[in-house]
């Protein structure tokens, strides 16, 4: 089974049989997104009956919300297991700094400066602003309960909502932070001191 929860997936089996260790961390990254456009894909499936009733309860905010916060997630982790594995004493570099690896700035530094990999220049536009729009969209869901502040407008400028409005995330918009995603773990696969 190479599909577990990705909680309990960097640990799980194959799909040639059981390993005997860990998967590698771009393949649990992988195999999460790929479980959050199944999600979303399953979403198309539901009769317009269904779909309606659902939509009205807010399920697909709820989804859209969740796979934006999901997204951060599987960076973080792939991030920290890759720089971990990448840098002789990451546990220096990293004491005292916080979860850095939630922080898109703060890890593209710090993979720049101690593996040499300049992770914006490697995902490149227009996917890094849709990578800083979706971060900044998982710190007002997550620590805002979606009411939109003035860090949300500052690090995406070209916003339509303003200061007290709820953040509405999109469909579009996540698709489009999932294929950003994916493409900034690409990134951080290829970080190498």
């Amino acid at each position: 089974m190479r599909h577990a929860p990705f909680a309990t997936q960097s640990s799980a089996s194959t799909a040639s049989g059981p390993c005997a260790g860990l998967l590698p961390p771009i393949v649990v990254a992988r195999d999460a997104l790929a479980a959050e456009l199944a999600r979303l894909n399953a979403l198309s499936t539901l009769t317009a009956e269904s779909a309606a009733v659902l939509r009205e309860q807010g399920v697909f905010d709820r989804i859209y919300a969740d796979t934006t916060k999901n997204l951060v997630t599987i960076v973080e982790t792939l991030a920290r297991d890759t720089f971990c594995s990448a840098v002789p004493n990451a546990d220096a570099i990293l004491k005292g700094r916080g979860n850095i690896f939630q922080r898109l700035d703060d890890m593209t530094a710090v993979f720049q400066a101690h593996t040499g990999s300049d992770l914006h220049a490697a995902v490149g536009e227009p996917s890094w602003s849709r990578l800083v729009s979706t971060w900044a969209a998982r710190h007002v869901l997550t620590h805002r309960d979606g009411i939109v502040d003035d860090r949300y407008l500052a690090a995406v400028p070209t916003a339509t909502v303003s200061v007290g409005q709820r953040l509405r995330i999109t469909e579009a918009a996540v698709r489009e932070a999932i294929e950003a995603t994916a493409t900034l773990c690409d990134a951080i696969t290829n970080a190498s001191p």
